[in-house]
């Protein structure tokens, strides 16, 4: 048999109106991947400052250009972090964002896509959630998304907006020499069309709802 396969999301409380629902929201997500199979382990700054890099994490982190709010930035970096901190050898796991209702990606799938070549990024072009990745991956990751952030940064330094999601521009990390980190952090190719639905801002902003309300409409037609 088979052992459980973790499904991981980072949350941290932050204060304002647009992240009200958040706190709430992991519970359901909690609800809703445990329904299928999964092991939803729910990781925090606990873990984070626990890694070697946290210290020069939380300095350099606010000094890159942002347009979301200063702390949200920051949870999008560290939880890289705790991710690195809690995965351990020998083991593969799913890195979700709360905000993803899993329709039927169960952990079988997930260990027929998983790769200890390459990152697997399921569903979407350029972002850099949710992925299968294992020990290795994970431990590698951090570094790479720094160092390759800070280039870019002097690259573009009329960027606005820097987020967690760079290291995936696999033609920046060729030109600026980082090829030893290709075989780790290239997306998984082809890309996975998983069975999951992703509440971003703008589709549910977009569409006069809050997540809450369509992540209840989403229970309702597929299950809890």
């Amino acid at each position: 048999m088979e052992p459980a396969m973790k499904a991981f999301c980072y949350y941290e409380p932050i204060a304002g109106e647009q992240f009200d629902e958040h706190g709430p929201m992991v519970q359901s997500w909690r609800r809703n991947w445990s329904r299928l199979g999964w092991v939803p382990m729910v990781l925090t700054e606990v873990q984070a400052r626990s890694h070697a890099a946290y210290r020069r994490w939380s300095s350099a982190v606010p000094r890159l250009a942002s347009i979301n709010h200063r702390d949200y930035q920051r949870a999008c970096f560290v939880r890289w972090l705790a991710l690195a901190e809690i995965l351990r050898p020998g083991e593969s796991a799913v890195f979700v964002d709360y905000d993803v209702f899993n329709v039927s990606f169960t952990p079988a799938d997930a260990r027929q896509l998983a790769s200890p070549d390459q990152v697997t990024n399921l569903h979407y072009g350029q972002c850099s959630q949710p992925v299968i990745l294992d020990y290795r991956q994970a431990q590698a990751l951090p570094a790479v998304l720094m160092e390759l952030t800070q280039a870019l940064n002097q690259e573009r330094p009329e960027q606005q907006d820097w987020n967690d999601m760079s290291f995936w521009e696999a033609d920046k990390k060729r030109s600026l020499g980082f090829a030893r980190y290709l075989d780790i952090c290239l997306p998984y190719v082809p890309e996975v069309e998983a069975p999951m639905i992703h509440l971003s801002w703008e589709a549910v902003d977009g569409a006069g709802s809050r997540k809450s309300q369509v992540w209840k409409e989403l229970e309702a037609l597929y299950g809890t």
